[in-house]
């Protein structure tokens, strides 16, 4: 049986034990052998454990086994019966399961940090340590647009990594316009199209502009997040993983939910920043200013009013 759930024929493996045992994933090997010589060298009568086997094709399955030992007259192992069970998309299922969770926790929190946050860059520099702490990314930036003299080049960035000094140049290679190309498939596109991009592997990524300057840095793979204010870009989120990695769309899928959240931090702040300065012009007025509510009864009133 456990053959056939390795991908292979009764004939294509001998009935040896070595051959099973070539078969445990390393670090399953130390656990497994354990196990079994306590069961052989006690009288316990039965065991249970979970390994990974390789299959046929490269990859391991997870396996839950459980056995019967069954002893002669003097004590001995005699007999082995037992299952052999294979538990992979159950494993499979619950990883997921595990990480949807932490994910919902993650994005609650991201969402209380940009409740909570005295300033935008507060709560991007915030989100931008958590998301790199969750997924695991080598390197990330919080890049922000002020200014519309070019959108392919952020006018202020942040960066946030697990060993700075090994990137420095990286960073600064960031920092040309020469290696954001108008027509990159990158920053570029995140500008044009306003939506999330994700390079699962940077060495196939020839119309990205930094590719040279990731590779020499052992970065592979590379995904940003653009924040969108009444149309226009107004940050991107960045990031950077020391090895290939297929599109995660869970991932891909929360970060515009905390897209969301920051721009409306930002539309928030704006607001109270332009009533604050409506505010103080009103104030410092010469001339009397009164507001009325739609009854006509006088709300407020500046000092020249009194």
């Amino acid at each position: 049986e456990w053959k056939g759930q390795l991908g292979y024929r009764d004939e294509e493996i001998a009935d040896r034990i070595e051959e099973w045992m070539d078969r445990l994933h390393p670090d399953d090997r130390p656990q497994v052998v354990s196990l079994m010589s306590t069961v052989l060298e006690s009288r316990r009568s039965d065991c249970q454990l979970e390994f990974r086997l390789r299959h046929k094709d490269g990859t391991y399955r997870w396996i839950y086994s459980r056995g019967e030992i069954l002893r002669d007259a003097g004590g001995m192992p005699a007999r082995v019966l037992g299952c052999h069970i294979d538990v992979t998309e159950l494993k499979q299922t619950a990883h997921e399961l595990e990480r949807k969770t932490a994910l919902a926790q993650l994005l609650e929190s991201l969402a209380r940090t940009a409740n909570e946050a005295t300033t935008p860059e507060e709560a991007m520099k915030t989100c931008l340590a958590r998301l790199c702490d969750f997924s695991g990314w080598a390197l990330g930036r919080v890049g922000t647009y002020r200014q519309r003299l070019d959108l392919r080049f952020p006018d202020h960035s942040v960066w946030h990594a697990v060993d700075p000094a090994r990137y420095q140049d990286f960073m600064r290679a960031s920092e040309h316009t020469a290696n954001i190309r108008q027509s990159g498939s990158f920053l570029a596109a995140v500008l044009r199209e306003k939506k999330p991009v994700w390079i699962d592997d940077i060495n196939e990524a020839y119309g990205y502009g930094r590719r040279a300057a990731a590779l020499a840095h052992g970065l592979r793979a590379a995904f940003v997040f653009p924040v969108v204010v009444g149309g226009e870009v107004v940050a991107v989120l960045e990031f950077y993983a020391d090895t290939s990695r297929p599109i995660d769309a869970t991932l891909v899928t929360a970060s515009e939910a905390t897209a969301a959240q920051l721009a409306r931090l930002i539309e928030r702040t704006r607001s109270e920043q332009i009533n604050a300065q409506l505010a103080a012009i009103v104030e410092n007025s010469n001339d009397a200013i009164i507001s009325r509510g739609s009854d006509r009864a006088i709300l407020t009133w500046n000092a020249a009013a009194e």
